[in-house]
């Protein structure tokens, strides 16, 4: 998320402020290991409910992921392992 303290984060200037988190996709396999965009453990359908759940619950500016098949997301690269999310 950010430093207890906020201050610099490199190489994460957004996280500076704590409104800002990184959140990892989900995988299919259910298991907690890492996983990304393409790999044969990566869970599209899952991944999708849970940027529409975050966005529902949390007001959000952008969510950069790189998984473009899912709608609103924003490609950015260096996220196809984790979905960065900017709170309002």
């Amino acid at each position: 998320l950010s430093l207890e303290r906020g201050g610099p984060f490199p190489p994460h200037a957004g996280h500076q402020r704590g409104t800002e988190v990184d959140v990892s996709p989900v995988r299919s396999d259910g298991r907690e290991l890492a996983t990304a965009v393409g790999a044969s453990t990566y869970s599209h359908a899952w991944t999708r409910r849970l940027i529409d759940l975050l966005r529902s619950e949390v007001s959000t500016d952008v969510v950069l992921f790189d998984d473009r098949a899912i709608p609103g997301v924003v490609p950015w690269p260096g996220h196809s392992d984790h979905l960065h999310l900017r709170i309002r």
